[in-house]
């Protein structure tokens, strides 16, 4: 019997093949079932997107960010809202900033508060902006960082605070943020929320402008320029405006256009002049507009082209440029790169009067005296005359005294009559000293006399 029981449990192979089969399902029955962890799909996400497999990447990162992953939720937030591996969706990629900034994300607190700010997948909320840039600012995100500054600034979603907004710009220049370094510098410029200090903005201009900041470039060439908050430097200027220049700051391409012109701070070159005048007018800069207009008059630095200045003339003219206007007025007067129009010289001359322009008042006088494109007016003639004649021109108090003395549009005055041309003779015009010496015989020494009180107190008023 025992023999029988031996050989019925000895081995056969059919026996050992089912126990083996046997083991090999408890085993793996008993063993743990080994997951991929969350960090595991992060990475293998992140492999994925940079092999540009976005697909994969996009599926793999959903379920690390789902399992809480902060940085799979901000790179999935991000995927939504490039639409990479995804339809765009910036709702989604607001819930999933959201996720991982809950969890101090400081990149995902940062571009939540843009997505407040701009309302992208989300209501816009300035207050919630700033609630988002105050976290990613206070963990050192120098983005997040130079727009609180801004926040402040403006009083965007916060009271306006210049101090906080100098605090927050002073953190973020201090990590080279370009735009902060730059926003320091005119706080620092125009003591706005610091006390000013122009070597301080100076210092913050040059970083700035060291990064490629075209404002920074062209306030750093005008602070050379000035000798503000450091050595005068005319060199140095050039050098910056240059830089501005060449990014497309119109005021310092002008400004170029000034330097070559004059030979400051560089070599003189007409033509260098005139191509950055020529930049600088076509982005509608009237000052360099009117000094292009002058060129082209002159034939400085191009051919001599009348039209042209008058084209450039009018652009300047039209933005309400002085100079301009009082050019084009001669212009028109004299029939130079257009037809002779008087109405439109005298039309042109007078807006530059009123604009205060004593030279050009004078001859708005003249227009009107002479019936010139404009029908006689007594009243605008003494007007113009006297407005230039208070500015201390000559010529206009030469013809104004003549005004008073023959009672032209006005009661006739002696008294002022000889006012005017002593005034203008004191200035060296010779038919006033004449007609003053004319008008002197047929006066009264009491007519004389205060004449001469006026004399005094009309010359410190208006020439001295």
């Amino acid at each position: 019997m025992d023999e029988l029981c031996q050989s019925t449990h000895k081995s056969t192979p059919i026996f050992n093949l089912i126990k083996y089969l046997l083991i090999s399902v408890l085993l793996t029955l008993a063993a743990p079932i080994f997951a991929e962890t969350k960090e595991d799909l992060n990475a293998t996400c992140l492999d994925k997107f940079t092999e540009g497999d976005y697909d994969p990447a996009f599926s793999i990162c959903t379920k690390a960010a789902e399992q809480g992953h902060a940085s799979a939720q901000y790179n999935l937030g991000l995927m939504y809202n490039n639409g990479t591996g995804t339809p765009k969706d910036d709702e989604q990629a607001v819930y999933w900033y959201t996720k991982a900034a809950e969890q101090g994300r400081g990149d995902a607190q940062a571009i939540l508060g843009v997505s407040y700010s701009n309302g992208t997948g989300t209501a816009k909320d300035d207050k919630q902006a700033v609630y988002w840039y105050t976290k990613a600012a206070e963990q050192g995100r120098g983005d997040a960082q130079s727009i609180l500054g801004i926040s402040y600034s403006d009083g965007t979603g916060t009271p306006k605070d210049d101090k906080q907004a100098v605090y927050w710009y002073t953190k973020a220049a201090e990590q080279g943020i370009a735009e902060a370094q730059s926003i320091l510098g005119v706080s620092y410029s125009k003591g706005i929320g610091t006390a000013k200090d122009d070597k301080q903005a100076v210092y913050w201009y040059t970083k700035a402008a060291e990064q490629g900041v075209a404002k920074a470039q062209s306030i750093l060439g005008t602070s050379y320029s000035n000798g503000i908050g450091t050595a005068k430097d005319d060199k140095q200027a050039v050098y910056w405006y240059t830089k501005a220049a060449e990014q497309g700051v119109a005021e310092s391409q002008s400004i170029l256009g000034v330097s070559y012109s004059n030979g400051t701070g560089t070599s003189k070159d007409d033509k260098q002049a005139v191509y950055w005048f020529t930049k600088a007018a076509e982005q509608g800069l009237a000052e360099a507009q009117y000094n292009l207009g002058i060129m082209y008059s002159n034939g400085l630095g191009t051919q001599k082209n009348d039209k042209q200045a008058v084209y450039w003339y009018i652009k300047a003219a039209e933005q309400g440029y002085t100079l301009a206007q009082y050019n084009l007025g001669g212009m028109y007067y004299n029939g130079q790169g257009t037809a002779k129009d008087d109405k439109q010289a005298v039309y042109w001359l007078t807006k530059a009067a009123e604009k205060g322009s004593g030279n050009t008042q004078s001859i708005s006088g003249i227009s009107y005296s002479n019936n010139t494109g404009i029908n006689e007016n007594d009243e605008q003639e003494i007007y113009w005359y006297t407005k230039s004649a208070e500015k201390g021109y000559a010529l206009a108090q030469y013809n104004l005294g003549g005004i008073y003395y023959d009672g032209q549009g006005t009661a006739q005055d002696s008294v002022l009559a000889y006012v005017w041309w002593n005034i203008a003779a004191a200035q060296g015009h010779d038919g006033a000293a004449k007609n003053r010496g004319i008008i002197e015989k047929e006066m009264t020494p009491d007519q004389i006399a205060k004449a001469q009180v006026l004399s005094k107190e009309y010359y410190a008023k208006y020439v001295k």
